[in-house]
């Protein structure tokens, strides 16, 4: 999906953590190549939801921008706030962040998706 993806449009991430953890994530899943830009908290000093860690990718001019997320506390506030089409990819009782959906309006994403395979149908 990446791959596809990556062909017609700028891809960009942002995660937080340390550097090299997340680095050696993105190799392992051997997925850098497809993203244009890459924010790493710890490298740009600074975590989501900081607005800096998004308004970077203004630079992608002239496209719409979506973000997928799924920690509800921070992921979806600043691109709310930018416009963007949020998604959250919705988990089954695994994930480490808790998607308490009792929370203010502007902190939920627009679309929830049990899968991220259901992206093909919004992006």
């Amino acid at each position: 999906f990446l791959k596809k993806l990556s062909k017609n449009n700028k891809l960009g991430i942002i995660t937080d953590g340390r550097s090299i953890t997340q680095r050696n994530k993105l190799k392992s899943l051997k997925i850098e190549k497809y993203f244009d830009l890459i924010i790493i908290s710890e490298e740009f000093g600074s975590e989501k939801p900081n607005e800096n860690n998004f308004t970077i990718f203004e630079q992608f001019e002239n496209t719409q921008k979506y973000y997928v997320g799924d920690n509800i506390n921070k992921d979806f506030i600043c691109p709310n706030k930018l416009g963007w089409t949020t998604i959250c990819l919705l988990h089954n009782g695994d994930n480490i962040h808790k998607q308490n959906i009792d929370i203010e309006n502007n902190y939920l994403p627009q679309i929830n998706i049990k899968s991220l395979l259901e992206l093909g149908r919004f992006i």
